[in-house]
Formats: C-alpha cells, structure tokens, sequence
C-alpha cells in the first residue's frame, strides 16, 4: 500500500515539470491545479482526479503547459488509485509528448509507469522503465527530490536501514518539501522493516498527532504500529492498533488484523465470530486452541501443500494423541528440519518408542515438541524443565494459557 502512497509524497516535491512550467498558464488553470493539490492532500484521490480530468476536456492547443502538469499530476493520483491502465496512458502519454519534464519529473513519471505495468502483468516493461528512471537518479540536480529518489530505490531494494537515515534527513531539512504525513507514515514502515520497532512507534505517533491525517494515512499508521507492537510482544497494544483500523476501516484485511490481535490476547469466541473460510490459517490456531481436532484437520485439508502444512498437519495429529498419523505425516517431508526431528521424537513416544528430542532451541514449537517427547517417554522431570523454559519465552496470552495449562496438568499427575 505505501507504493500506492508514495506517490502522494513525491509529488508534493515539485518535481521538475512544476518548476519548469511556473508561472505559464492562466489564473483559472491554476486555480484548477491548486484545487486538485488540496484535495490530494485530504486523500480525496478521485476528487482530485475527477477535477482535473474536467479541466483537461476543454484545454485548448494553446495551453500545452497546463495539459502537461495536469497529466501529470494525474499520473501519481492514478496509481495511488489503482487505475494502471490510464496511469499508463497518461505516463506514454507525458514521455512521448516531448513536455518539459526535467529529469525530476521524468523519474517520477518513469517510477509511475513501471508500478502501473507491474500490476497488469508486464513485468519485463515494467523492469525497464524502472531501470530507466534508476539511472536517472544521481543526475537530479534537486537536493531534496534526489534524497526521495534514492531511499525509495533502497527500500525497493531491501536496504531499509541505509533508506531511514534518507528519511530522516528529508523529514528534518526539507519538511516544506515533502507531504510530512505520508513521510512520517513511510519512515515508520521503513524503521518496522528495519527491525527498529520502537523508532517505527515513533513516528506512528507522530504521525497520527498530524492534524487532518486523512484516512488512508491513519489505517497504514496504525497497521505499521500493528507489526510493531506485535515485533516487541506487545500484545495489548496489537489488539488496540487492530480495533482502530476495523474502526477506520471495516473491510476484510480490517477484520483479520482484528481476529488474529483477539485470538493472540485469548479472546476465543470473538475471533471467531470475525473469521471467514479464506482465514484458514486463523481457523486452523483457533481449532487447535479450543482442541476440536475435527475441525482442524478439516481446514488443514484446505491450505497450501508444502512442508509447513505438512508439520502443522503433523503438529495436529500430536495434539489429538494420533502418534501413527502424525509420523505418516512427517515421514512424507524431504528435508528434515530440527522441528521435524523434534515432532518426530513426540510421534515416537506416543507409540511407546523411545527417541531422545534434540535439544530445542528458544523456539515455541520445538519447545513444546521436546516437553512432549519427555514426558511420554517418561522423562517427567526433563519435560516440566522444558515446558518451564517455554513458559519464559514471550507467549501471546492464549498460547500461555494454552501451555501453563499443560504444566499444571502434568504437576498434578506428579
């Protein structure tokens, strides 16, 4: 979602074409444009769009310079729209009609093609335009749209931390340069996929703090401060980001935030009353959770072949006390993994053979795996040690409850 916002940003930078055709049109045209800026700045993309397009229908030969900075502000409102076949039609349209673009504004048109082709399908033009506008980049002579330029090529390209120092010096020397709010909302989704958590909840905060954020803004916001809550096991917070953004936005990707934040906090029948038959990963956690094994291996039925449907498939059959289907299951994977190991030794005990569990790593699963193996070969101390390790580990509420009560069980029988 944040490519389909970034045009918002970028365009707010006065690429090239902007600077070029200043001060070239008549009062009324620029009115129009204007209008069409304050509009894209609420995030009434379609508004913005729908009055430009009017004005576009009675420009004359005459007022080749407005034709020009309409379409191509129409190009970015387009894409963040998802109308790729006009937004590449009106990008063909500004490449080819020799309009003074600069080499800003010839990069962000270039950028905007290759997103529109990307999604109809036309990869290896899309890769090209791409490339094109790449090597466009150090060329610009404006400071600030090359530091955009460059942190988006380096977000696109997985290097988030070298993208976040780019934003950050946008944000703090050019703020009367960019869209601050789409910025800020950016830099925080950088610094979550940075693996800086809490710098990604700062600037959240400061972005939802902006005044008349626009919607769209405030559900990507809160989705980013979402991850990050849930990268710093926080689960309370997770819920709450998931509440306001169904709140902001009730849509299905609203709803399976929300199921997914109330079934993690233990919010069992809540959850449940959200799902639908594509969450069937949710489905399958809520299943076991409640330990309705019918209904589990009914949903497993449905997702993806491959071996991590193959190890939950096992992982159910464990968890209903089937050892031989469970082991049936494993043995169909071709690459053992040390989770594989480690639920092949609990099949195992539950048929009454010995196999002694690797030793787990600080992974719930193949904690729990290795508890279980213990204690059914009757290594009683060694599988409350384990559970007791697992129990350290930062468990969502539900699964904590889900194996604290197992460790009670088992303390019982001793």
């Amino acid at each position: 979602m944040f490519e389909l916002l970034l045009p918002v940003a970028l365009g707010m930078l006065g690429g090239g074409i902007g600077l070029a055709l200043a001060g070239r049109m008549r009062r009324n045209r620029q009115v129009v444009l204007e209008e069409a800026d304050a509009l894209q700045a609420q995030g009434k993309f379609r508004a913005a769009a729908s009055s430009l397009e009017q004005a576009l229908k009675s420009a004359t030969i005459a007022e080749a310079a407005f034709v020009a900075e309409a379409r191509y502000r129409l190009c970015g409102l387009y894409v963040a729209l998802g109308q790729w076949q006009l937004a590449e039609q009106v990008c063909h349209e500004l490449l080819e009609s020799g309009s003074e673009l600069g080499l800003s504004g010839k990069h962000d048109v270039l950028r905007h093609l290759a997103r529109s082709l990307d999604a109809q399908g036309q990869s290896e033009a899309a890769t090209a335009a791409r490339a094109q506008a790449d090597s466009l980049v150090e060329q610009i002579p404006d400071t600030a749209y090359r530091l955009f330029a460059r942190q988006e090529r380096l977000v696109r390209h997985g290097q988030y931390r070298e993208a976040l120092a780019l934003q950050e010096e946008l944000l703090t020397s050019y703020p009367e340069r960019v869209s601050v709010e789409t910025l800020l909302c950016y830099t925080a989704f950088t610094a979550q996929h940075a693996g800086y958590p809490q710098d990604a909840l700062r600037y959240v905060g400061k972005a939802l703090a902006r005044p008349q954020l626009p919607v769209t803004l405030q559900w990507e916001a809160h989705r980013v401060g979402y991850h990050a809550a849930e990268a710093q096991h926080d689960w309370h917070q997770m819920l709450e980001r998931a509440r306001a953004l169904k709140n902001l936005a009730d849509e299905p990707r609203s709803r399976r935030y929300l199921a997914n934040a109330l079934l993690l906090n233990n919010h069992l029948e809540e959850s449940a009353m959200l799902l639908t038959d594509e969450d069937i990963g949710l489905k399958i956690t809520l299943a076991r959770l409640q330990h309705d094994f019918v209904v589990a291996r009914r949903d497993i039925e449905r997702a993806p072949l491959g071996t991590q449907t193959t190890l939950l498939q096992a992982a159910i059959e464990l968890e209903a006390g089937e050892g031989a289907r469970a082991l049936a299951a494993l043995e169909t994977i071709q690459e053992p993994s040390a989770l594989y190991r480690a639920r092949r030794a609990w099949a195992l005990s539950l048929l009454g053979i010995p196999e002694v569990p690797p030793d787990p790593a600080d992974d719930t699963q193949q904690l729990e795996a290795c508890a279980q193996a213990h204690w059914h070969q009757g290594a009683q101390k060694a599988a409350l040690a384990v559970q007791e390790r697992l129990l350290q580990q930062p468990l969502a509420p539900a699964f904590r409850t889900y194996h604290e009560a197992v460790l009670k069980q088992w303390k019982i029988i001793l």
